[in-house]
């Protein structure tokens, strides 16, 4: 566990050097408070989700536990919802979308939720946590929606609490209410989607439906990237930067041999379908021919 917890520092580490470097107008002081704040919240979001509802809990080879959420789980959380709303900023402009923040936090959410369905099934069966409640590869789907809805509100309330104000505290005190009605509606959306859905659709699911199913809409969406080239909104820089924490969870399946299983075979098969529309992001990126009426 140690190695892996080394590797995944690594790519926390990395990631923030390459956003320092290109952070735009955002000063360094701003991005890692900013940075800090996502830290902080998801960690008592993570915290407060398994106290109150039990779904899921983390492996006991985890170094630091933050009650019960690892230290290396907290920093890595910043990274998963900047570098998707900095995806979504470029699917936006090739949807033809303006800029807003809810058009943005809605993308983000929606690139988080992908994410996720990617990364729980892997780190599920590789043993890093585990799920109380039975699905695809032992992940239950409000276990990815969890994840999702909490980006979204905390990129949707940036502009909140990123905000220049009159003094320190109160930018201090616009980040608290911001993590508490983060929470507050990540929680009630869970909970409304619990009882009012995701109950019912909480049971254990086939490996070869979720292949199929991941290959089906993954491989629309990169039918639908290389037509529009929608590679061409999104700096390369922001694309190649994802690249190094997608090919640690393909390590995991390589190394977590005994802990795969019979799983290892069927989740290669389904993480290579969230690849595809990827890479087609990278390779094409030039403008489509414009048509020419004779």
């Amino acid at each position: 566990m140690y190695t892996l917890e080394l590797v995944c520092l690594g790519i926390v580490a990395l990631y923030i050097a390459v956003r320092l470097s290109r952070r735009g107008d955002e000063s360094p002081a701003a991005l890692l408070t900013r940075f800090a704040w996502l830290s902080l919240t998801s960690a008592l979001g993570e915290d407060s989700m398994i106290r109150v509802h039990g779904f899921y809990d983390y492996a006991p080879g985890w170094s630091l536990p933050i009650d019960r959420v690892p230290l290396l789980i907290v920093l890595i959380w910043p990274i998963v919802i900047d570098s998707a709303s900095v995806l979504a900023g470029g699917l936006g402009a090739a949807l033809g979308l303006p800029p807003r923040t809810r058009t943005i936090a809605i993308l983000t959410a929606a690139v988080v939720f992908v994410d996720a369905w990617l990364i729980e099934p892997i780190a599920t069966q590789s043993g890093l946590w585990r799920w109380h409640e039975p699905g695809l590869f032992g992940v239950p789907p409000i276990g990815v929606l969890g994840w999702a809805v909490f980006a979204g509100c905390v990129v949707w309330l940036r502009p909140f609490y990123d905000r220049p104000g009159p003094s320190a505290a109160s930018r201090l005190v616009r980040m608290a209410l911001a993590s508490l009605l983060a929470l507050c509606l990540t929680h009630a959306v869970l909970i409304a989607s619990w009882w009012g859905l995701l109950r019912w659709l909480s049971r254990s699911l086939p490996a070869h439906g979720g292949i199929i199913a991941a290959w089906a809409l993954l491989g629309s969406l990169a039918l639908w990237f290389c037509r529009t080239r929608s590679g061409r909104f999104v700096p390369l820089a922001d694309l190649l930067v994802r690249v190094p924490a997608a090919a640690f969870f393909f390590v995991l399946l390589v190394v977590r041999k005994a802990e795969l299983g019979a799983q290892r075979g069927p989740l290669l098969i389904y993480a290579l379908a969230f690849a595809l529309p990827y890479w087609v992001l990278v390779l094409f990126r030039r403008s489509p021919p414009a048509f020419v009426e004779k």
